[in-house]
């Protein structure tokens, strides 16, 4: 899972936080296109420099979260729209185009519709609001979309009715034309709670000692737990963990066990040699506690917390992204975008950066686009790997029987030389075979001595012939 913490109080919101105590600049993956991500999303604030933890979650589960691939609120840069006013076509109306102009073609389509003509005003790039000059009603999807896909890149163009207008009012429309996300995922499974785990990773017996692991889910960034023991045939409390601590922190704690030792101060072994490695912490029970497996620590979440947000799954195999890649070579940049929605209304980017898309590699299980040129499906790359090693010298010799089937024998020979010998079975003797060489190399028939360094030859085989590349760079086909 690729994690998301996402800075909401800075001044520009493309800011992702290490985690909760590092502070600094994480970067998200390049992705490839035709793959899907398992993401999460982190929404948090940056705390008042010297308060720990450094970021503090800025999230509601209310709260919605949406990831999108491409450009979000911005307008077309090419192309243009086809209009319905009424039952009257505006055609060829310009991504780009004034509100001026916007306002003759209306005008234009509403004398034929015999309808209260329109002044209109441009609010910002790509939305335009539309006003009755006089008052009068048109209803509601009198102004509607004919056709976008001439939009680029991959763009929506909707009509929202302000008024339907009356004999007392004035109709108002807003025209919109956005570029449409290549990707989007709305994240709704929420993060699970932050706990702790103790698991045995190595059982004691007579010649191992016990080792175990402790852990956790959805890794804390602060908070704190309780471990207890039973060791030495006691059962005892060591009381609370802070989240965060050394490996030898935890030896201390662990050492208030009465039964368990740790840096004796007589020189003796440890009975417990704790570590950390990974985010983990591992504890051996050494010494008096060596090869003992009903020794054992567990331990409870006492209020350990988590990052908030949600999490989901969003796929780059949409056909918005297929077009877009045509044109673009073999891997290209995108915005990535990560919306919150609150109930209260409140629309929010909280997060606004370039994520590089490859597109090499295809997974043939989902969408495969046409023309192939500059992909590779699973298969052909499978077949290309399998070739190299052939290239490479890693078969040196095979044997292949023909089989009377419908369907060619066909065998890669890029290998130096090796030999592929029929079946004795008599039922082959007298049969005729056509061999077919597609490679430069030379392919010697052992009954005839012909040798073939193109095209094919058609013999007549006994049984048991054999037929021995001699040379590199050959394939052969029996039909």
């Amino acid at each position: 899972m690729t994690p998301f913490i996402v800075i909401t109080n800075t001044q520009t919101p493309d800011y992702l936080a290490v985690s909760y105590e590092q502070p600094g600049q994480a970067l998200a993956p390049d992705v490839v296109r035709n793959d899907a991500e398992d993401v999460s999303v982190s929404p948090v604030i940056q705390n008042t420099p010297g308060v720990s933890p450094i970021y503090s979650p800025d999230y509601d589960p209310t709260d919605e979260l949406t990831m999108a691939i491409g450009l979000v609120d911005t307008p077309p840069t090419a192309g243009s729209v086809d209009l319905l006013v009424g039952a009257t076509a505006v055609n060829g109306v310009a991504y780009n185009v004034t509100a001026a102009a916007l306002q003759t073609a209306l005008n234009v389509a509403l004398t034929t519709e015999g309808e209260p003509l329109c002044t209109v005003v441009e609010n910002e790039d790509g939305a335009y609001t539309i006003s009755g000059v006089t008052d009068g009603e048109v209803v509601d999807g009198f102004f509607s979309v004919a056709d976008a896909s001439l939009l680029y890149p991959i763009s929506d163009a909707f009509f929202v009715m302000g008024g339907e207008g009356s004999v007392s009012s004035k109709y108002v429309y807003t025209f919109v034309m956005r570029q449409a996300p290549m990707c989007v995922a709305d994240l709704t499974d929420e993060l699970p709670a932050a706990d702790v785990v103790v698991t045995t990773v190595q059982s004691g017996s007579g010649t191992a000692n016990k080792i175990q692991e402790i852990s956790f889910t959805n890794t804390p960034y602060t908070g704190s737990y309780t471990v207890s023991g039973a060791v030495g045939g006691v059962t005892a409390s060591c009381g609370v963990v802070n989240w965060g601590i050394t490996a030898e922190e935890l030896g201390l704690i662990l050492a208030r066990h009465p039964s368990v030792k740790y840096q004796s101060v007589d020189g003796t072994a440890d009975n417990i040699a704790p570590s950390f490695n990974n985010g983990k912490y591992y504890v051996e029970f050494m010494g008096t506690l060596a090869n003992n497996d009903a020794n054992a620590f567990s331990a409870l979440n006492y209020n350990l917390q988590g990052p908030a947000g949600k999490s989901g799954l969003i796929h780059y195999n949409t056909q918005g992204l297929y077009i877009y890649s045509l044109s673009q070579g073999d891997s290209f940049q995108l915005t990535r975008t990560i919306q919150r929605t609150r109930t209260s209304g409140e629309v929010l980017t909280i997060y606004s950066g370039l994520v590089t898309i490859l597109k090499d590699a295809i997974n043939a299980a989902t969408y495969v686009p046409s023309p192939l040129t500059s992909y590779y499906t699973s298969a052909q790359v499978n077949s290309l790997l399998a070739a190299k090693q052939d290239i490479e010298g890693a078969y040196t010799s095979k044997t292949a029987n023909y089989t009377a089937t419908t369907s060619d024998q066909y065998i890669d020979c890029t290998a130096n030389s090796f030999t592929v010998t029929l079946p004795t079975a008599a039922s082959i003797a007298g049969q005729t075979f056509t061999i077919l060489n597609t490679g430069s190399g030379t392919i010697t028939v052992d009954t005839t001595s012909s040798q073939l360094i193109s095209g094919s030859l058609t013999q007549t085989l006994p049984a048991g012939s054999t037929i021995t590349v001699v040379s590199s760079g050959s394939y052969w086909t029996i039909l």
